[in-house]
């Protein structure tokens, strides 16, 4: 799921709250993670697991950064 969609879930009311936290745990500000949401910042991969243990894995690191998390082969 991307994060715009997992954040579009969350009610209105607590969507400050999100922003909030989450710029708190990456330790940016409540513009670059409105940036990460709708998609006009290119998120670090080094903040990906931060994000994915944050939505609870609903936004995976392959759904963040494909580019360099491909999805594994569950044949393997």
């Amino acid at each position: 799921m991307k994060l715009a969609q997992y954040f579009s879930m969350i009610p209105r009311t607590e969507r400050k709250g999100f922003i909030t936290l989450m710029s708190e745990k990456l330790d940016k500000s409540a513009v670059s993670i409105r940036s990460y949401i709708n998609g006009n910042r290119r998120i670090q991969a080094h903040d990906v697991q931060v994000i994915e243990n944050f939505t609870h894995k609903v936004v995976t690191k392959h759904d963040l950064r494909p580019d360099v998390f491909p999805l594994e082969d569950k044949a393997a």
